[in-house]
């Protein structure tokens, strides 16, 4: 047990640390901070054709779902400004399901973390899912899923604008859309959210910056490889349902990805660890039900497991 504390080890975990969390941090906050002007320029275009049932409005969801603030909390009151202003249930699927799963700093540490093919492997296999569920959702009787305060849509077509109201996750003067049009001075605006977006993420950046050294320099890779090693449907379960208790980011996964990696874990299983870990969790399942019926939720974590077990056999067979 002494000999996982030597020097060695302690160097390679603060090695590690120190290089991941400074990166994350810095890709986040530029990021952030482009996409917050973005977002701000596109997302009343994006927003007034979201009400229709055509494949353009689901996959319109799951542009709003990429390009929302990066806290996984902003999921639920877009999710609840959606459904009270009568967006269908399978558009407002599609976006539940791509908002805490694909953004574009998500992407790009995909891209740079586990290269070309895993990052379209991911972008793939989500975007597909996430289209397939909203669509099948579509066809389904509402009344079955929805609870009874959201079953009566608030939109009227004579005054869309009043009854859908988009805003952003922070319900602050520094961060509304109205002070943006009024101040014209969205860089400033952007500055702003990007360093209360960090805010919000730093403790989660922090925490698993930590596991994820702890993995890379103490954590025998002999352990890692019995239990993650194998790339065999036992391995890729077991990784799914303990993602379902974790709740983490995708973001502040790729530092522990990389470790278990390093350390002898299959990309298979890792794969299904982060589908489960980012795309469903006890907190958020606790919060939805302020939305769904028990039926609903049921078909969202299955849903999110067979996905989960999808991406995995794609690993499996690139890598």
């Amino acid at each position: 047990m002494l000999d996982l504390f030597n020097q060695h080890n302690i160097f390679e975990f603060i090695k590690f640390f120190i290089l991941y969390f400074t990166e994350i941090s810095l890709l986040f906050f530029c990021v952030s901070f482009l996409v917050f002007i973005v977002s701000e320029k596109f997302s009343q275009k994006l927003k007034k054709h979201l009400i229709s049932t055509k494949i353009s409005s689901f996959i319109k969801a799951f542009l709003v779902g990429a390009i929302t603030p990066f806290c996984s909390c902003s999921t639920i009151p877009l999710l609840n400004g959606f459904l009270k202003s009568g967006v269908s249930l399978g558009v407002s699927s599609v976006f539940l399901l791509s908002s805490p799963l694909v953004n574009p700093v998500i992407l790009t540490l995909l891209f740079m973390s586990f290269g070309f093919k895993f990052g379209i492997i991911y972008f793939t296999v989500i975007f597909i899912s996430s289209l397939a569920f909203g669509l099948l959702l579509s066809k389904a009787d509402q009344n079955l899923f929805l609870k009874d305060d959201f079953l009566k849509p608030k939109f009227s077509p004579n005054n869309p604008t009043k009854s859908f109201v988009f805003t952003p996750v922070n319900q602050t003067r520094a961060c509304s859309c109205k002070d943006i049009k009024n101040n014209k001075n969205i860089y400033k605006m952007a500055l702003l959210n990007s360093v209360k977006e960090y805010k919000k993420l730093f403790y989660y950046i922090l925490l698993a910056m930590f596991i994820g050294a702890a993995i890379h320099g103490f954590v025998p890779q002999k352990l890692i490889s019995n239990y993650l090693g194998s790339s065999d449907i036992t391995s890729i379960l077991i990784s799914a349902f303990f993602g379902i208790l974790l709740y983490v980011r995708v973001e502040a996964l790729v530092p522990i990805g990389l470790a278990l990696l390093a350390s002898g874990a299959s990309a298979a299983a890792f794969g299904a660890f982060v589908i489960t870990a980012a795309g469903v969790s006890l907190p958020e399942i606790i919060l939805l039900n302020r939305f769904f019926r028990p039926k609903f939720m049921a078909i969202f974590i299955a849903f999110i497991l067979c996905v989960a077990l999808a991406f995995a056999m794609f690993l499996k067979s690139f890598f």
